[in-house]
């Protein structure tokens, strides 16, 4: 794998793709191909967490966000003084 492709993966994922590859017993790269592999298919966890949002506000009636909305402001502020 070249230095260039390395470049575009988040450090995180480089200390989790070597954990994986020592678990199974695989090499880096392969674990790291696995990974780049699903990104360019958009079938990685990020990608599909990011529509998965969008298509959650997409169902959402527009007063019931407003009520998600409301409860989360309620969340933020509960125990704080004036």
């Amino acid at each position: 794998m070249s230095s260039y492709m390395l470049r575009s993966i988040p450090p995180g994922l480089v200390a989790r793709a070597k954990d994986r590859a020592r678990a199974n017993g695989t090499t880096l790269d392969s674990a790291l191909l696995v990974w780049l592999e699903a990104y360019a298919e958009g079938t990685d966890n990020v990608s599909a967490g990011r529509r998965g949002g969008a298509a959650r506000a997409a169902s959402l009636t527009p007063a019931r966000r407003a009520e998600i909305a409301r409860q989360g402001a309620e969340a933020r502020w509960k125990g704080r003084e004036d």
